[in-house]
């Protein structure tokens, strides 16, 4: 059940795009661990995606701060998504591999609306500097998030 990105049209920015990719392999490593229920892969793969992701909003801060858009408010959003990863590795880890298919499913549905909302609503754009826009300008093109089974 991973998550893939469709751009039908537009060229876009590389930086967000690969950005954007590499936290969909990184959630959907996260997602296989969990239904293979191998808890000690899903500690390594969810350490990943918590280290890229503090790397990864660090950068955002420092575009930000290159180009004068105000910041505040977007710490606390970082800080928020990180304790709701947090929340659910710690949840898996404490019942160590044993959780059901529901359970699973329940899980790995939070990791994907928690990655579509990250996405969609250009938490990757934040701190970008957008062409002609002052850092809030349009995606260009029409880019769709498609969930496989």
């Amino acid at each position: 059940m991973d998550i893939s990105w469709t751009k039908q049209a537009g060229d876009g920015n590389a930086a967000i795009g690969s950005d954007r990719d590499t936290l969909i392999s990184l959630v959907n490593d996260v997602k296989r661990m969990i239904e293979s229920r191998d808890s000690a892969a899903l500690s390594v793969s969810f350490e990943l995606l918590e280290v890229w992701l503090a790397a990864h909003f660090k950068d955002e801060e420092k575009k930000a701060r290159a180009t004068d858009i105000d910041f505040s408010s977007r710490k606390f959003e970082q800080q928020y998504e990180l304790n709701e990863l947090g929340f659910l590795r710690d949840g898996l880890a404490a019942r160590n591999g044993v959780w059901s298919d529901v359970e699973a499913k329940l899980d790995i549905q939070f990791l994907s609306n928690w990655l579509i909302e990250h996405i969609a609503n250009g938490d990757l754009q934040k701190g970008q500097p957008q062409a002609g826009s002052g850092g809030h300008g349009a995606r260009a093109g029409k880019e769709t998030l498609a969930q496989s089974a």
